[in-house]
């Protein structure tokens, strides 16, 4: 059974000896322009991986707008992402306004080409909320390494968005907010991820794709059903998500 990990950096794993891609299955991640073009190298003709493109909030760089258009207008992404809103520390905090710039334009240029987008958010949920009606306006929308508990993803919902919430090693360090999410959305909204090699949990140096079998094992225990029958379950929500951008 292969377990689709939702979001993943393919390029930055090849950096970390162990940090094995061999039989990968999931989307992709690339924040720069010369990343992404190693990356679509690497997986050409690769069947089970989509890519996507995105502009950081951390790193929220205006000028990359017409790349991502680019991208876009030529069909070589599955989704726009991730992009979002970062307010964790100070110097985020500080960035707010570029931040803004950033996320209004891609969120346009995904709303205009009619592809998802895979949202980055830390310390922002109001930015969502006051965005909602622009993400209401977006085939579809994940919200990657969801940090926020059941009643933020029923807002999120309950505005009009298609949204999908991706889940990843926190449940394995017994994440009580995510462990809420798993129990009490609907099966058609969840997702789950690695963030490879990021998202490492205490006392490893790195985070390996192929975790995302632990990862799919620790919610088939929170849902109390097989784990082929979840991934099974997930698989149809994978395909949901990306049905609006091209295969890759």
């Amino acid at each position: 059974m292969d377990f689709f990990d939702a979001h993943f950096h393919a390029v930055q794993c090849l950096d970390r000896p162990g940090c094995t891609l061999e039989g990968v299955s999931g989307c992709s991640c690339a924040l720069s322009p010369s990343e992404f073009e190693f990356m679509e190298d690497m997986f050409r003709d690769k069947a089970g991986i989509r890519l996507s493109f995105g502009i950081h909030p951390l790193t929220p760089d205006e000028s990359l707008i017409p790349y991502l258009e680019g991208l876009l207008r030529d069909g070589r992404i599955s989704a726009v992402g991730e992009i979002g809103f970062d307010f964790f520390n100070a110097e985020g905090r500080a960035s707010k306004a570029v931040q803004e710039k950033v996320w209004t334009s891609s969120l346009d240029l995904a709303r205009s080409y009619g592809y998802p987008v895979i949202i980055h958010n830390r310390k922002a949920m109001d930015m969502m909320y006051l965005y909602s009606g622009e993400l209401s306006r977006v085939p579809a929308v994940m919200f990657h390494s969801f940090p926020f508990g059941f009643r933020e993803a029923k807002g999120i919902l309950d505005r009009g968005i298609n949204g999908f919430f991706s889940f990843g090693k926190t449940l394995l360090r017994g994440s009580v907010r995510n462990a809420e999410c798993i129990r009490n959305l609907p099966d058609d909204r969840i997702l789950f991820e690695t963030d490879a090699p990021f998202q490492k949990l205490g006392g490893e140096s790195f985070t390996s794709p192929t975790d995302i079998a632990s990862v799919y094992d620790a919610a088939s225990r929170l849902k109390g059903i097989e784990t082929d029958r979840l991934a099974e379950k997930v698989m149809k929500n994978v395909a949901s998500f990306f049905a609006s951008g091209p295969a890759c």
